[in-house]
């Protein structure tokens, strides 16, 4: 088991919960500037579109929520094993088969449905975790795994995000033709406008 840096936010539960909530907007972040072309452009052939893995965030967060809420209103309810992942998830927005500008927004448009769904979710999952409790210290019972503590499954989706945000990171520099954001800080440092 690693060590998390519990000094700096007073416990596990509080850092695990801030991880959450963080790469959670720091995914919605990078994933709303992207734009049509870079939605469904693949780092390898093997590797899923932005797209896809958007799908997949929301279905395996809608997964993940089930899970908690059993594991939080009993110790040792059932924890069905993972279904959701990467390129196999729900059907995600058909990416680069329209022509023009409205199939373009029309794309967008189920991208940041996908975007807003998961945002409602993890905001739900967030709250529940916040207000657990002594629920903390329970455990689900996993098919494969036998006994899951929560901080343990909370770890496996932060982990899991981090995952997608990474890969989100590299679509978003790699792409052909994908608008590049500076911060404006940074910007306007390089420009020589601010010290």
């Amino acid at each position: 088991m690693r060590a998390m840096p519990t000094a700096r936010y007073g416990s596990e539960r509080r850092y695990l919960v801030k991880v959450l909530r963080e790469v959670a907007r720091r995914i919605e972040r990078i994933a709303s500037s992207l734009d049509e072309p870079a939605l469904g452009w693949r780092p390898d052939e093997d590797d899923p579109a932005a797209a896809e893995l958007l799908a997949y965030l929301r279905a395996a967060e809608r997964e993940d929520l089930r899970a908690l809420a059993g594991v939080l209103a009993a110790d040792g309810a059932r924890v069905e094993a993972r279904r959701a992942s990467p390129g196999t998830s729900a059907a995600p927005p058909t990416v680069g088969t329209g022509a023009g500008a409205s199939a373009e927004a029309s794309v967008e448009a189920e991208v940041a449905a996908l975007l807003w769904d998961f945002a409602v979710l993890r905001d739900e999952l967030v709250w529940q975790l916040e207000t657990a409790g002594e629920a903390w210290s329970h455990a689900g019972l996993h098919p494969f795994r036998g006994t899951l503590p929560l901080a343990d499954l909370v770890r496996e989706i932060g982990d899991r995000d981090l995952d997608v945000m990474w890969r989100l990171q590299r679509i978003a520099a790699e792409a052909p033709g994908a608008r590049r954001r500076v911060p404006r800080r940074r910007r306007a440092r390089r420009l020589g406008e601010l010290p």
